[in-house]
């Protein structure tokens, strides 16, 4: 089931304000990768799993690995947001050993100073835009699965 793809608009005061709706390119060209990525590996699966998107081990439908996906113009309230959600759907949806990932926009990469932080909560960074996923180290989604998984 693909998310959204498009323009919304909301209304604000008598103005109607549109704009480019990233959310749900993110996540559907992520998706795309993610199956591509798990027919090697015949223990996985993609699934929404009530987060964003995982990395679902068939066995225990455990999550063994939680994406969570942020495009908001208003950053600094999302990667809040984000730190909590990823915590808690690793704490209802996964394990101890659930790696993390907070997938924003590539738009947001020369922009981004949080890297620190969450660096030390053991939640990877990844950047996306046309299907191409990277860390702020240029490696690809595929390295940085292939490494962890």
């Amino acid at each position: 089931q693909e998310e959204f793809e498009g323009t919304k608009s909301y209304t604000r005061s008598q103005d109607t304000c549109e704009y480019q709706y990233l959310h749900g390119p993110l996540c559907n060209a992520l998706h795309r990768k993610l199956d591509e990525f798990v027919e090697g590996y015949s223990e996985l699966k993609v699934g929404k799993h009530q987060v964003d998107l995982a990395l679902v081990d068939k066995a225990t439908d455990k999550a063994k690995v939680i994406f969570e996906v942020k495009t908001s113009d208003s950053m600094s309230a999302q990667l809040y947001t984000a730190f909590g959600q990823l915590a808690y759907y690793r704490h209802r949806f996964g394990s101890a050993e659930t790696k993390l990932f907070l997938v924003l926009p590539a738009s947001t990469a020369s922009d981004f100073a949080e890297a620190e932080f969450f660096a030390q909560a053991n939640i990877q960074v990844l950047f996306g835009e046309a299907g191409i996923f990277e860390n702020s180290k240029g490696e690809s989604l595929e390295e940085v699965l292939g490494t962890i998984l």
